[in-house]
């Protein structure tokens, strides 16, 4: 399975109710899209703007499309004064952009730093908490400061790594008003694909996750008995 097929079933459940469609690549020089770009004072690496994306990302969502989202291998920031944005949503636009730049400004050390050549279990979890952070803004979701929650700010990439994936009890709620879920089959879904997903890259907080899911699936099971 390749990983755009992988992130499309776990979107797909994660999102229950709701079908994830793959689209074709974006050139911006063959697109002609006008795209803001920098290089970072401290990195000198070539960052785009995220904010410019929205209404390009807009126009090209099919019409029967809910919401599209971009991925970038190339950082971005969203404002002169900041250093990068992990991600990015615009619920009006229907549209975000999440990336995973060579590196991270706000840790950067030359003399560590490397190129991503190929995907670990580090790099997953990042893409799979940063993508459905994202995807949950566009169905209208703010940040919680209500428990440990996926929509927790982040203001780093180590932060948002060590939130949890799964939604508080009131985000979750939000979520399943939108999408018209049922919980287990939601749970069970993501279950699956988890496990798949560390027989193949083993990581601590996937395990962790696999943990929280069946003791709430046990717990909700039961409560039905």
């Amino acid at each position: 399975m390749t990983f755009f097929a992988l992130l499309k079933r776990l979107l797909e459940a994660y999102f229950d109710g709701m079908t994830i469609d793959i689209l074709p690549n974006v050139n911006f020089h063959d697109s002609k899209w006008k795209i803001k770009t920098r290089f970072h004072h401290k990195t000198n690496s070539k960052q785009y703007h995220v904010t410019d994306f929205f209404p390009k990302l807009r126009s090209v969502k099919p019409a029967d499309g809910y919401c599209v989202l971009g991925l970038s291998w190339t950082d971005l920031y969203p404002t002169e004064k900041l250093n990068f944005v992990l991600g990015e949503a615009h619920f009006g636009f229907k549209s975000a952009i999440f990336c995973f730049g060579r590196c991270e400004p706000k840790i950067y050390d030359p003399e560590t730093f490397k190129d991503i050549d190929e995907m670990d279990a580090k790099l997953l979890w990042r893409i799979i908490k940063v993508v459905s952070h994202e995807t949950c803004h566009l169905f209208g979701l703010m940040h919680c400061w209500y428990f440990r929650c996926n929509m927790n700010e982040s203001c780093s990439m180590a932060e948002a790594a060590s939130q949890p994936l799964f939604l508080c009890p009131v985000c979750l709620r939000k979520l399943q008003h939108a999408c018209g879920f049922d919980l287990i089959n939601r749970y069970r879904r993501i279950l699956v694909i988890l496990q798949d997903i560390v027989s193949v890259f083993p990581s601590q907080e996937i395990e962790q996750s696999i943990q929280w899911l069946e003791k709430c699936l046990k717990f909700l099971l039961t409560d039905k008995l």
